[in-house]
């Protein structure tokens, strides 16, 4: 039974530095999981006693700060916290990623990162930040589950990727180009 446990759970390691010392909190994706804080699966976030080290935890809805969320992907977002020691700048990037997909939403730059590819450095004033970041673990989708090559040059479709008729009022997009019919 514990084998079959560990393929539904997918983790997801998220790392802050600032260059010299680092934290790390973990997202376990599991479907079996509760929104909730559970003992026997999460765990509070310790903060260290190094009052210079970067701290980053995930919030849950009760107002738990976690080094371990573990819990069902849910609509896929996560709220990220952190304490910076000090004015500076920092890196947020992943150290290990079995979801799909991880895009990083900084709330106060608008700023989206693919974590999966890259890696996002700020600049952040010292204390603790609650609702700066925001952890986005579904994938883009989109509208279009295929094209069908016996007419793919002459489909059309609208701004939100489904296919239309070329009669259709709006703008388009046929081969790749924008078309606007009036």
């Amino acid at each position: 039974a514990r084998a079959a446990q560990t393929d539904v759970r997918r983790l997801v390691d998220v790392v802050i530095s600032d260059g010299e010392h680092q934290d790390q909190t973990r997202i376990v994706l599991n479907d079996g999981a509760s929104m909730d804080y559970e003992l026997t699966c999460d765990a509070s976030k310790m903060m260290s006693m190094d009052a210079s080290v970067p701290q980053i935890f995930t919030l849950g809805n009760e107002g738990t700060s976690y080094s371990i969320n573990e819990r069902p992907v849910g609509d896929g977002t996560v709220v990220l916290g952190f304490y910076a020691g000090k004015a500076g700048e920092y890196t947020i990037k992943l150290s290990r990623n079995g979801a799909e997909a991880v895009t990083l939403i900084d709330l106060q730059t608008g700023d989206e990162t693919d974590l999966v590819n890259y890696e996002y450095t700020f600049t952040a004033d010292a204390g603790t930040v609650n609702s700066r970041f925001v952890l986005n673990l579904n994938p883009v989708v989109t509208s279009i589950n295929a094209v069908e090559s016996e007419d793919a040059e002459n489909a059309a479709y609208n701004t939100n990727g489904q296919r239309v008729s070329k009669s259709t009022k709006g703008i388009l997009i046929q081969n790749g180009k924008k078309i606007i019919i009036k």
